[in-house]
């Protein structure tokens, strides 16, 4: 069942999900193009899809706990080192599944989230938006920043290039609070960059073992109105 309201996540205490299970959390930026969204719901809730994953969504559009701690503050978005405000209240887009924030200001560039949360594929993609509202053209930095559940230990168990180092040729990467195989109490998770043939590719990344973070940064040119 696809759950959002609040009466419904009462429900939730107590229940454990399967501690071998795998998320995944991918990134897209968008410039200069407009959200459209209709029906309003209050932020701060929790959707549960329908494979049992969890997704407590703050009013920032970052990840609480997520399923099974595997996040201490997910997907954490900073523009220019500054964070993406909270806000009471999101529109909704297709047919519920996906929640549109903001805008946000920041100098002359507006920010919108969009966080769409799969109902049967376990996975959560966030769409950053960038509306350069100025006469002249603008870089910014988009820095998305995950603190993980695991804390202190966390290693790269896979990354798209083949090896356990995470660089920004990555564009894609497996975070495990135990090696490759083994058992662990916080689940796997699959940042996703980038795509294939992307148009824009990661600045700079962080994080590793004995980190429980992982951060990873664009420099976005926004073009004038």
């Amino acid at each position: 069942m696809w759950r959002t309201d609040r009466a419904r996540r009462s429900r939730l205490g107590g229940v454990a999900w399967a501690v071998t299970a795998t998320l995944t959390v991918c990134t897209a930026l968008l410039v200069g193009v407009r959200a459209e969204a209709q029906e309003t719901v209050d932020i701060g809730l929790t959707v549960v899809d329908d494979l049992g994953f969890e997704w407590d969504m703050w009013p920032s559009g970052a990840i609480g706990d997520g399923t099974d701690d595997a996040y201490d503050g997910g997907h954490q978005l900073h523009i220019d080192g500054e964070s993406f405000p909270t806000f009471p209240t999101a529109t909704v887009e297709l047919d519920g599944a996906q929640f549109v924030i903001g805008p946000a200001t920041f100098g002359d560039i507006e920010v919108v989230r969009k966080v769409f949360i799969s109902r049967d594929g376990a996975f959560a993609r966030w769409i950053e938006i960038l509306t350069n509202t100025s006469q002249i053209d603008q870089t910014v930095t988009v820095e998305i920043y995950t603190n993980l559940g695991s804390d202190d230990y966390e290693e790269f168990t896979e990354t798209s290039t083949g090896d356990a180092a995470f660089t920004a040729e990555d564009t894609w990467v497996v975070t495990d609070d135990t090696p490759l195989g083994g058992t662990g109490d916080d689940p796997t998770v699959v940042h996703v960059l980038a795509g294939p043939g992307g148009r824009l590719p990661v600045a700079r990344v962080y994080g590793g073992l004995e980190w429980g973070e992982i951060g990873y940064e664009y420099d976005v040119s926004v073009p004038a109105l």
